[in-house]
């Protein structure tokens, strides 16, 4: 038959205790696997910047900057096949033959646009009328 004590139950543990060690014994020994985890931020604490977290990701995916480039590149080339950058012969013929100067003017020419928003062009201009 068994045996029953008259010694009472012994104390209930914390939730925190392991093993019969609470857990901010556990943490403060070195061979602990709790002491080498980092503490947990508290909640307090500001999260990070939008500014600070793009700049993370521009430096740790370079590969995001190259594709960025490579479709401004594909719009200068998408640009260019539509004909933005080429060599054009442009006309014009302005006539007043009404009022007391009567003018007319004709030009002809030869424009290149360039890649840097400029332009290079040649040509030239004739006209006839009273300008007095």
């Amino acid at each position: 038959m068994p045996t029953v004590s008259s010694d009472p139950a012994p104390p209930l543990r914390e939730s925190s205790e392991v093993g019969g060690v609470s857990a901010a014994e556990s943490a403060a020994s070195p061979e602990s696997p709790i002491a080498a985890v980092s503490p947990v931020a508290p909640a307090e604490s500001a999260a990070p910047s939008p500014e600070l977290v793009i700049d993370s990701v521009y430096r740790t995916y370079p590969m995001l900057q190259a594709t960025l480039l490579n479709r401004n590149i594909a719009l200068g080339q998408q640009t260019e096949a539509l004909g933005a950058f080429d060599t054009k012969l442009k006309g014009a013929s302005e006539n007043g033959p009404v009022g007391f100067y009567e003018t007319y003017r004709q030009s002809v020419g030869v424009v290149k646009p360039t890649y840097w928003g400029g332009e290079v062009f040649g040509g030239g201009s004739g006209g006839a009328g009273a300008s007095e």
